[in-house]
């Protein structure tokens, strides 16, 4: 019996101990150590094809056929896009943004048109598509019912989309 209360006193002093060492904040150091805080200004990559889901949302709205996603179109937008990272090309309004877009011409013989983004704060696809929109020339290339082809690249905070027409085939 004389166990039996020993042990019972034990157990309940060290559950008065432990509840006190909690509240008072001495239980292992948990309360003393920092919060993580989850950064949720990091955005996930962007997805230049959603650009063309835009373009083509839009276009639709205008009755006007979806570009068709092209491979040389995205091969020369996936080139250029680091060009114009490099360049800081899309970050001015000046004439020649477009510098060097002519060696690119054997690549697609068809016509098209290059148009360029640069947004200073934390872009979003749809954010590249609607400063197009707001910009008469990138609207009206956007929208030229000629265009049958594009396709979009993204890096970091500047996009490109290029519009074409690929060459006619003449038939025999």
């Amino acid at each position: 019996m004389k166990l039996i209360k020993l042990g019972l006193i034990f157990f309940l002093s060290l559950s008065f101990f432990s509840f006190v060492f909690y509240v008072l904040g001495w239980n292992t150091g948990l309360r003393s150590q920092p919060q993580v805080k989850i950064n949720t200004a990091i955005q996930p990559p962007l997805n230049p094809d959603l650009i063309l889901v835009y373009v083509n949302q839009r276009r639709s709205e205008l009755k006007l056929h979806p570009l068709v996603k092209s491979d040389q179109l995205c091969k020369i937008a996936n080139t250029r896009i680091l060009e114009v990272v490099r360049t800081k090309q899309a970050q001015t309004t000046n004439p020649n943004a477009h510098k060097g877009i002519e060696k690119y011409e054997s690549l697609y013989p068809g016509i098209w048109q290059e148009l360029l983004n640069y947004i200073s704060n934390t872009p979003t696809e749809k954010v590249f598509v609607d400063t197009w929109i707001n910009s008469p020339p990138h609207e009206q290339a956007m929208d030229n019912p000629e265009y049958t082809e594009g396709c979009a690249a993204i890096d970091g905070n500047q996009a490109i989309l290029l519009v074409g027409q690929p060459p006619k085939t003449s038939q025999p």
